[in-house]
């Protein structure tokens, strides 16, 4: 392997490392903070409904209140776990350093073979694969791109990866924009349906 092959092998395992360590401190962050946040918010929106019990939309957000409450039962039955992610995403953090600290080197480097390097990036991986964590809580992939991205000094892998603002939106809100892009799309195709069919009706009519 070369020293160009290298220098992106190492970034690309940089980003999925540290990208990782987000995504457990994400996961972290949702079992310790959400479930407050949600009961705080659902006693203010039950106070607001006492206050205005004619309120025309009580049901919907009573409706969306519940599901909130199921959401926030299943981040509790992570709660033995939050300091397991938050103790496995430090550690992913000292893997990325060590990762940087490689990439510096093997950058600086003037020699034609790395073999120790390439050794010592396969160390740092197979630490990794042996503590991260599978089983992340549901969101945690969407905050972890704000982590990453909003967050973290990822210039060295941006060197090498080129990020654009394609990779910084999460994967989410691309499904979100398709699909209201198809329901807007339908929509008008509907709309258009139905002026069609009346003008017929108002000829047949006339």
């Amino acid at each position: 392997m070369n020293k160009e092959e290298l220098l992106k092998l190492i970034a690309t395992r940089g980003y999925n490392v540290y990208f990782g360590a987000k995504k457990h401190f994400a996961t972290y962050d949702i079992i310790e903070k959400l479930p407050r946040a949600l009961a705080l918010f659902g006693v203010f929106i039950g106070v607001f409904q006492l206050w205005q019990t004619k309120f025309p939309y009580n049901d919907i957000v009573s409706f969306m209140l519940v599901i909130a409450g199921i959401y926030a039962y299943t981040i509790t039955q992570y709660d033995a776990e939050k300091k397991m992610y938050d103790e496995v995403g430090a550690k992913l953090v000292q893997i990325h350093n060590g990762l940087h600290n490689l990439y510096l080197a093997v950058k600086s480097s003037n020699a034609n073979s790395f073999a120790n390097e390439e050794a010592q990036l396969q160390k740092f991986m197979d630490e990794y694969y042996s503590i991260a964590i599978s089983k992340q809580i549901f969101f945690s992939h969407t905050v972890a791109h704000f982590k990453f991205f909003g967050e973290s000094q990822i210039e060295w892998m941006d060197e090498q990866l080129n990020f654009t603002w394609k990779d910084k939106l999460p994967k989410i809100y691309k499904l979100l924009f398709f699909i209201i892009f198809i329901s807007i799309i339908l929509a008008v195709l509907t709309f258009l349906v139905i002026v069609g069919i009346s003008k017929l009706n108002k000829i047949k009519g006339g």
